[in-house]
């Protein structure tokens, strides 16, 4: 969709939850059967809708917003400054909603 008209929704009192909503897909195949320690197939990702998060540090209101609605059920964050021990610690704490880093 184009970005005007997403502007052009959002200028018109749409939420940004609402609005992806509209949009949501179901949980991609490789996703869904995916199991612990299992290999991951970087093309199956990528073809997945992917929210990309440079610069994240530990803020997860992007899985809040894009998972919680459907929109995307595949992420990445960076961050230059973050250990992967540190985010994936992190993501463990029972704060977040996480069972557990799927991947």
């Amino acid at each position: 969709m184009k970005l005007d008209l997403i502007a052009n929704r959002m200028e018109k009192g749409m939420r940004s939850d609402e609005y992806l909503k509209g949009i949501r897909e179901p949980m991609p195949h490789w996703l869904a059967v995916y199991e612990k320690g299992q290999g991951l197939n970087v093309r199956d990702f990528l073809r997945s809708r992917v929210v990309f998060y440079p610069g994240s540090g530990f803020d997860g209101q992007p899985i809040q917003l894009f998972g919680g609605s459907h929109a995307s059920h595949c992420f990445i964050y960076t961050d230059y400054v973050r250990e992967q021990q540190d985010v994936i610690a992190e993501l463990a704490d029972p704060h977040y909603g996480f069972r557990e880093p799927r991947i």
